[in-house]
């Protein structure tokens, strides 16, 4: 019988080349934790996206502010009450309780932003759209999905974030490239630009709009990174992060941090 080709997905590449521990534990090992807290805003905030969107898909209108808003903070609650929370240890002294309160304050806000700033200036043609890439020559296939493609080719990635992104960030992403091969891949043209629409978390609640072309010379770069770490994957090579240098390994963001024997656990 034909087994199905296993596919990568641009997460699992962000992952792997951040921590291959963190990556052979998920992927491999199938060991999956609670989110953190940033985590689930952003999840939160994403399906208020997708509501309002795919409402407006057919509708050519948002949806009430209120309605995404309190669709968002009920996305944070059912999050939480389905798969749990990892919190870091100054969380933990702080309480669940706390930190859900403000949760939910922030991801309010944060879905209000999204209603009245970025919203309004897109018309949806394809919504939460996954996408198979075949790659015939590799071990995997590419998969993704597509936050929103907008009217005059442009998609759209919605990012939230506690500091503000900056064009160079947008750039040098590995992850735009990827939504242009896609789009290459289903119509045989790029996108117009890819926009990253950035909600700031931050003491003053912000939208920030950064655009970006991407083509050939974009794509190829990312294939020839996919390959080094397809080869590193098949290999069985899973090299973790270094705890001096990554400020991502540590207690506060890695939810494995406690049981890593290459850093956390004592």
């Amino acid at each position: 019988m034909k087994t199905e080709k296993p596919h990568i997905s641009i997460s699992q590449v962000g992952m792997y080349t951040r921590c291959g521990e963190q990556y052979r534990r998920r992927y491999v090992e199938g060991e999956k934790i609670p989110p953190g807290i940033a985590a689930v805003k952003g999840i939160s905030v994403h399906k208020g996206a997708e509501f309002n969107f795919k409402a407006k898909k057919q509708s050519k209108k948002d949806k009430p502010v209120g309605d995404v808003v309190d669709y968002a903070v009920a996305t944070l609650e059912g999050q939480i009450e389905n798969e749990g929370i990892t919190l870091s240890p100054d969380e933990k002294v702080r309480g669940q309780k706390v930190i859900m309160g403000e949760a939910k304050d922030r991801t309010a806000k944060m879905a209000s932003v999204l209603m009245t700033q970025v919203a309004p200036r897109y018309q949806p043609v394809t919504v939460e759209e996954t996408v198979n890439v075949p790659l015939p020559t590799s071990s995997h296939d590419l998969k993704g999905i597509i936050d929103l493609e907008a009217e005059g080719g442009t998609i759209v990635d919605l990012k939230t974030s506690a500091r503000a992104w900056n064009q160079e960030r947008v750039d040098k992403s590995i992850q735009l490239p990827f939504y242009g091969m896609m789009k290459r891949a289903l119509t045989g043209k790029d996108p117009e630009a890819v926009v990253v629409e950035n909600i700031v978390d931050g003491s003053k609640m912000s939208n920030v709009t950064f655009s970006r072309k991407v083509g050939m010379n974009d794509y190829e770069t990312v294939i020839r990174r996919l390959n080094r770490i397809l080869e590193g994957i098949n290999k069985g090579v899973y090299t973790p992060a270094n705890p001096e240098t990554s400020w991502w390994c540590s207690s506060t963001w890695c939810g494995y941090w406690t049981t890593c024997p290459f850093g956390g656990k004592k």
